[in-house]
């Protein structure tokens, strides 16, 4: 039980904080802030701290997202700018929070957890549904946007957003395909999984399309384990890769963005100057930070000196850049192997293993849907080095790694 609230309380307690963390995500900052450190407060302030602290240690995935703290702490101490190396460490510490929080859930059960995604899922949804609705209202002037290079507005930043919403899309798809009472709620799920797959083309952001058509290939080579079915599997891969060149056709902001893009890649090319192009800056931080890791490859700069690293980068390839616009690498294991070298990146690495292999938690379509979702903005944006970023990693971490371990403790006998 807790010092002050009797368990009963304690399970609402710990139920609205989460509600609270997922609504907080999407709208207020601050209120994030808040509502992580209350739910953290009640597996402190508790007469199982204890036993809470030895749950944390046993659980291998959910401590491998809290250790990328550790990670961070030892990747820093040989930086001079000691300053900002405590930025970079403390803007972490809400995952071992947020870690030492879920193991702490152990009253909740499975059907909690499923609870929690579909609200997880239904917020997304509904701000989808009211970002689409807004866009209509200024059709003209967000096409205009788009076509210089702008975003559909949401209500926090369109790339986490976007990720969030292919991790709720995938989410769906997963209820959908389990067995249900009511097959309304079966349908409604179906209807929330294509709305969302077709708002992702719609929205145009190129992490959150690349993240959910990853997870639709890990869910067709999925289908390939499951089902002897040759022929429906070879059609749906037929479908994944018409999909994109019909949406291209038919989607206008889609096909705004890509020939933004096109444009962007192409002018990079012929005049590398990055000041006005926004794919050109992410291209140049991965060729500095490529650069920064070969002239420090084994220990790296500290994270502390992640921009004196890249600045000796940029120096050596794309010097005509000016300082203030340079950026971190727009790829998150560049971020670790600039600031902690191959050393730093090996763990790093082998955390993000242990997170999806532990327990054989790889096995659940939600775990490795929410990795797969991860692992692909690692690949363009520096997503743990954003309070959105870490949120996002967390919640939908977190959420994933407990169904999972629910379903197992329940002895459902399968994962499906």
């Amino acid at each position: 039980m807790n010092l002050i609230f009797n368990n009963k309380q304690r399970w609402y307690l710990n139920y609205l904080s989460i509600i609270a963390i997922i609504i907080c995500y999407f709208t207020t900052p601050a209120g994030l802030i808040m509502s992580i450190i209350f739910l953290f407060a009640l597996a402190v302030i508790n007469v199982d701290f204890k036993q809470n602290i030895k749950r944390l240690w046993k659980d291998k995935g959910m401590l491998a997202i809290g250790g990328i703290l550790i990670l961070y702490l030892l990747g820093g101490f040989h930086s001079s700018n000691q300053a900002y190396f405590f930025k970079r460490v403390t803007q972490k510490i809400p995952m071992l929070m947020f870690a030492f929080s879920f193991a702490s859930l152990y009253f909740f059960k499975r059907k909690h957890f499923k609870q929690l995604l579909y609200i997880f899922i239904a917020i997304s949804t509904l701000l989808s549904i009211g970002v689409f609705i807004a866009f209509a209202f200024n059709y003209d002037a967000n096409i205009l946007r788009q076509s210089q290079g702008g975003n559909i507005p949401v209500p926090m930043n369109h790339i986490r957003f976007s990720l969030a919403i292919s991790f709720a899309c995938a989410a769906a798809f997963y209820f959908f395909l389990q067995k249900h009472k009511n097959n309304i709620i079966k349908y409604v799920l179906l209807g929330v999984t294509l709305f969302l797959f077709g708002f992702l083309h719609f929205f145009s952001v190129r992490s959150g399309l690349l993240a959910i058509y990853l997870t639709a290939v890990g869910w067709l080579i999925y289908f390939v384990i499951q089902s002897k079915k040759k022929v429906f599997t070879l059609l749906i891969l037929t479908g994944l890769i018409l999909l994109p060149l019909v949406a291209y056709k038919t989607v206008k902001p889609l096909k705004t963005r890509i020939d933004f893009m096109i444009y962007d890649v192409k002018s990079f090319k012929n005049n590398p100057d990055l000041l006005n192009y926004s794919d050109g800056k992410r291209i140049g931080s991965i060729v500095a930070a490529c650069s920064a890791y070969q002239q420090s490859w084994l220990i790296g700069y500290g994270f502390g000196d992640i921009f004196e690293g890249m600045n000796n980068g940029y120096d050596q390839v794309l010097p005509h850049i000016l300082p203030n616009s340079r950026v971190i690498p727009h790829n998150q294991f560049l971020v670790v192997a600039v600031g902690f070298g191959s050393l730093g990146l090996l763990l790093f690495l082998y955390l993000l293993y242990v997170t999806l292999a532990y327990n054989k938690r790889y096995k659940h379509p939600l775990v490795w849907s929410f990795v797969i979702v991860m692992f692909s903005s690692f690949l363009s944006e520096p997503t743990l080095e954003t309070q959105e970023g870490i949120a996002l990693y967390c919640i939908t971490g977190l959420l994933s790694l407990s169904y999972a371990q629910a379903t197992i403790y329940e002895n459902i006998g399968s994962y499906h």
